[in-house]
């Protein structure tokens, strides 16, 4: 991993990975969640983040608020949206705030969602997934990236950049980029038909590595770091986790180690009032 990333264990027994990049800014409120500190048990054992799953939903409610009460932010202030592995940018605001009412009658069809309102969270949700959070300290905008491969090729990361400048004026010069644990080269193994979607849209090139058996090894860490740089995110502000959601049984969960049974995890940014 990564020596930018460290654990935080709560004092309520929750797990978080933190970043020391985004430390140096005392006006944000971020972490990406582990599998660590939940009350969630079988597959989902025990911090899962999704109602989506196998689980109940008083469950994923109990372990929002743990996890709320470790980064010291309020459950109602985060935003909800339901991720459709596209291409498509949420602005968001105040009035998008839970406030209570959960995922009841949330946003649908974004991968990502930015922001300029203070005491208002945002989540990308994974399981092997690529996450980013965006933070630009000039313009006071933050932004959480879902990045999965059909993301990635329809090109949500650029795409949460340009949102960026154009909605709130920012400079990709300026813009702090940190991407979460997900799953590595080594693991994200795929057929060819899986393999023509990266080659249409990035090229053959080193990212992806033939195997003996006709499948391909793609590596979505350096494709993410080149679209981030691509956008103009400059290479000293991107901080990657090297870390495998697959390979770390004990603090991650994963879609493929589990065969698509598992729990979700979170990369969560706020920026604080005041």
């Amino acid at each position: 991993m990564n020596p930018d990333f460290y654990f935080y264990d709560a004092p309520n027994g929750v797990r978080l990975l933190k970043n020391k990049r985004l430390d140096a800014f005392s006006e944000l409120n971020y972490c990406f969640t582990t599998r660590i500190g939940g009350v969630s048990t079988g597959e989902c054992e025990s911090l899962n983040l999704s109602w989506k799953r196998r689980d109940s939903e008083e469950n994923v409610r109990e372990n929002h608020r743990r996890m709320a009460q470790a980064m010291g932010i309020r459950e109602e202030s985060i935003v909800f949206v339901r991720l459709t592995h596209g291409d498509r940018v949420l602005c968001a605001d105040k009035s998008l705030r839970n406030n209570g009412n959960w995922w009841a009658d949330i946003p649908q069809g974004y991968d990502a969602v930015i922001t300029r309102d203070t005491d208002t969270t945002l989540l990308a949700r994974t399981a092997d997934c690529g996450t980013v959070l965006l933070y630009d300290p000039v313009r006071r905008a933050i932004g959480a990236v879902h990045s999965g491969w059909k993301g990635t090729v329809a090109g949500i990361i650029p795409n949460t950049v340009e949102a960026m400048k154009a909605q709130y004026g920012c400079n990709p010069k300026d813009i702090t980029a940190v991407c979460g644990p997900s799953i590595c080269a080594g693991c994200f193994k795929v057929h060819m038909d899986c393999a023509e979607k990266f080659f249409a849209a990035f090229g053959r090139g080193d990212y992806a590595k033939e195997l003996p058996d006709g499948r391909y090894s793609i590596d979505m860490w350096s494709i993410m770091r080149s679209q981030l740089e691509k956008s103009g995110i400059m290479p000293c502000n991107i901080s990657m986790a090297d870390a495998c959601s697959c390979c770390d049984e004990e603090n991650f969960f994963s879609h493929r180690r589990g065969a698509g049974r598992s729990g979700i995890m979170l990369a969560v940014i706020q920026l604080r009032e005041g």
